[in-house]
């Protein structure tokens, strides 16, 4: 056709620039709000952070599978690893329709650098998912879990007499919840005690899950190295648990702003 090789080449090059498309400069600047969010919360999934941009600060109204596109996009989506347990199915409730029904307590462990490891007990409300009580020690012993539960009490009820005669709170099997100074204290208060079956952790996984979800997004963040600052860290984050951060569960609000709303809708009805 008489066209040299670098002429072809040359025109081909102009045409595709040509057709390349402008960048949107409001999808520029979602792109940068995601990335200040995924920045902050790098364990957070695309429909989390679609909740952090929908009723977050500043919200802006977006398809959820818009942030997923971007995110799959720009390289911003959290890699997971799965592993599947083996399970016997769990028999009773584990979610509950009001707050105050049904606590679950739980212990685990988190590493202090020169302290060594430090117990973790926590209780969680099965219903608004808040942490309403917890005891960070360097010790294990059934007395921190009692002092959980009474920090549990004082915040909720304000005095063991207005404790509900309906209230039930779910341990597993650990030898902590089966000792005599956890279980007096929980007969003093007038609740009910109730295990979860062997090999069925179903049913305490409410706590389970903000174990898991401390971890992920706190402790795992950090290499602490003293009780003193774990304590103060893991305290922090608690407080933003229960404060601020977005729960699915809870229709993207955090645990305060669910019983809140809960509290609201039955003084109205």
């Amino acid at each position: 056709m008489g066209i040299s090789r670098s002429a072809f080449y040359k025109a081909l090059s102009r045409k595709r620039e040509s057709h390349q498309v402008k960048p949107d400069p409001d999808e520029c600047r979602l792109v940068a709000r995601i990335k200040e969010l995924v920045a902050r919360f790098p364990d957070y999934g695309y429909r989390r952070i679609w909740a952090l941009l929908r009723f977050g600060d500043d919200p802006i109204v977006v398809n959820r599978k818009r942030v997923q596109r971007l995110m799959r996009v720009h390289g911003l989506q959290v890699k997971v690893k799965r592993y599947q347990a083996s399970r016997r199915p769990h028999v009773g409730r584990v979610e509950v329709n009001d707050s105050d029904l049904l606590w679950g307590i739980d212990m685990t462990k988190i590493w202090c650098g020169k302290d060594g490891w430090a117990s973790l007990f926590a209780i969680v409300d099965h219903c608004d998912r808040e942490c309403v009580g917890f005891r960070l020690s360097l010790d294990a012993k059934a007395e921190r879990a009692r002092e959980a539960l009474d920090q549990a009490v004082a915040y909720r009820f304000g005095s063991p007499k207005a404790v509900p005669a309906d209230l039930q709170i779910r341990a597993d099997n650990g030898s902590q919840f089966g000792s005599r100074a956890f279980v007096n204290e929980v007969d003093r208060l007038g609740i009910e005690l109730t295990y979860t079956p062997y090999r069925s952790p179903q049913g305490n996984a409410i706590v389970e899950r903000f174990f898991r979800s401390l971890k992920e997004e706190c402790v795992w963040h950090y290499r602490f190295e003293s009780f003193h600052e774990a304590e103060r860290v893991i305290s922090d984050w608690i407080r933003f648990y229960n404060d601020e951060r977005l729960h699915s569960r809870l229709g993207y609000r955090s645990p305060k702003q669910y019983r809140k709303l809960r509290s609201l809708r039955k003084n109205v009805a």
